[in-house]
């Protein structure tokens, strides 16, 4: 196969990539020699270029057949607004100056202090749907989710869900929300008018997140790929679920996926009531392989900075 993955054309690919699959297939000595000189002498854009076959996007229609449905399948790009994860950070955060400073921490913030809810932060926060992203600038992230948010994604725009203006506060927009489901529950009649034509689980409050990190070894996979149960898990969770991708490497070297993923977690404390009328109630980091490192990074950084700890951890 790794001789079909260099030809050129798309044609010329998948008819070398048969020729040789056949070849392998009656020929063990030749597969066996084939694969201990690909192992002794890895081309990691060939590696990657083998590995990430799964997310073309014919393969993915293809296996998206077979995927759980999901209300929500939306990717936004959300600003980077944290001051950077470089290496210079990395280095500071080993210091005995900066490991003399977490031990005089005694407290961390509360969850309602986290968020910022400013007009000033709604304009710098505000997330965007691009075609060409600046990756410098910008984290790409997959929401999935088994409801509708309070936020038109495609607009960006508030939907007139909750009510007809956004919550002012962390506490008015949980107050809002805890009547809103009352009523629905008490008086399946007693829906707002602004609630008309929406479906009644799009109403319901969202107060607990699961950010996702997906595994690769660093180079490879993505969102995407992982959907096969992160649509499970945003429809049995009952919550949405983030998905980042993050910046790979080779092309991007360490620390730009702590960076990314970093950029998202602190966007998603502080932000993700002002733009996605979710209140952050409770966040669960959640990581495989690779991912499973990041969210074991993710978690000490919170620590250092003495920033909102994640609830959870899966990794």
């Amino acid at each position: 196969m790794s001789k079909g993955f260099k030809q050129g054309t798309n044609l010329n690919k998948l008819i070398e990539t048969g020729k040789s699959a056949f070849s392998f297939f009656v020929n063990k000595s030749k597969r066996t020699d084939e694969y201990m000189t690909y192992i002794s002498n890895p081309d990691i854009k060939l590696a990657k270029r083998m590995i990430n076959f799964f997310d073309n996007k014919y393969i993915v229609s293809a296996y998206q057949l077979n995927l759980s449905n999901v209300f929500m399948n939306e990717v936004i790009f959300i600003p980077k607004l944290a001051p950077t994860i470089n290496m210079e950070m990395i280095k500071y955060l080993y210091s005995d100056e900066a490991i003399q400073k977490l031990k005089e921490i005694e407290s961390y913030p509360s969850q309602l202090n986290c968020y910022d809810t400013s007009e000033e932060a709604k304009q710098l926060s505000m997330f965007y749907r691009l075609i060409e992203p600046d990756t410098e600038k910008y984290v790409q992230v997959r929401i999935l989710s088994h409801v509708g948010l309070p936020n038109n994604l495609s607009q960006n725009k508030w939907n007139k869900v909750i009510s007809e203006s956004v919550p002012e506060t962390p506490q008015h927009a949980r107050a809002m929300v805890d009547n809103l489901n009352h009523d629905i529950e008490e008086n399946l009649n007693a829906i707002p008018k602004s609630l008309k034509g929406f479906k009644l689980e799009e109403v319901r409050a969202v107060t607990k997140v699961v950010i996702h990190i997906h595994g690769g070894g660093f180079i490879t996979m993505s969102s995407g790929s992982h959907q096969v149960y992160t649509r499970t898990w945003a429809n049995r969770l009952n919550c949405p679920i983030f998905s980042i991708d993050y910046r790979l490497s080779p092309e991007h070297k360490y620390p730009a996926a702590i960076d990314d993923v970093w950029q998202v977690y602190v966007w998603m404390v502080k932000y993700a009531f002002i733009q996605l009328g979710i209140l952050p109630e409770k966040i669960v980091l959640v990581g495989d392989s690779a991912g499973g490192n990041l969210v074991a990074a993710i978690t000490m950084l919170a620590i250092q900075h003495g920033f909102r700890k994640p609830d959870e951890i899966i990794m």
